[in-house]
């Protein structure tokens, strides 16, 4: 190309229609031992959990699945951790598989992915309504005692970030019994 009289490079206006390929990129800094051999078998892959990114998912899960994995499945010299960074990427898909190439972030830790992805698909009006649900707790009509403690602890578990102390659970279910 030439220069013009600055000597900068002069760009055609065809230039300017290409695709620049500086575009932000997300990127995954797993740290691996240099002794690490980092191969997953075709059993592990089948293993993974998938998400899609739909409304209907339950991102906690998803986490807690595949963090099941990669803790039953370790390989020599790499940490739980870094298995789930390098292998989540390859269980997203459609919706949430654009959001995650789209983030143009850095990850340095497990810790930072799983927030980003929480936030994402995790949303506040998720967290309002299992709250509202705990503090509208009820006994069903035919319930046990133990079944209704164990939906109540279901709530807790679907939202682990709700806030509740152990002490407000314990008099939110003392309220809610049917006595």
């Amino acid at each position: 190309m030439a220069l013009n009289d600055e000597g900068n490079v002069r760009r055609r206006l065809s230039d300017y229609a290409r695709p620049v390929l500086q575009r932000p990129v997300t990127r995954i800094h797993a740290p691996l031992a240099r002794n690490a051999n980092f191969r997953i078998d075709s059993h592990v892959m089948s293993m993974l959990p998938i998400f899609h990114g739909k409304p209907s998912e339950d991102p906690y899960r998803y986490v807690d699945e595949l963090s099941q994995v990669c803790e039953i499945n370790q390989i020599h010299n790499v940490s739980a951790d870094v298995m789930k960074m390098k292998l989540f990427p390859t269980t997203l898909r459609d919706r949430a598989k654009d959001w995650f190439l789209k983030l143009g972030k850095e990850f340095t830790s497990w810790t930072e992915m799983e927030e980003e992805f929480l936030r994402k698909y995790y949303s506040v009006g998720n967290t309002t309504f299992v709250r509202k649900a705990m503090r509208e707790f009820t006994q069903g009509p035919s319930e046990t005692f133990h079944e209704t403690w164990e939906r109540l602890r279901d709530l807790t578990r679907e939202c682990p970030h709700h806030g509740v102390s152990n002490h407000e659970l314990t008099q939110i279910f003392y309220d809610g019994l049917g006595l």
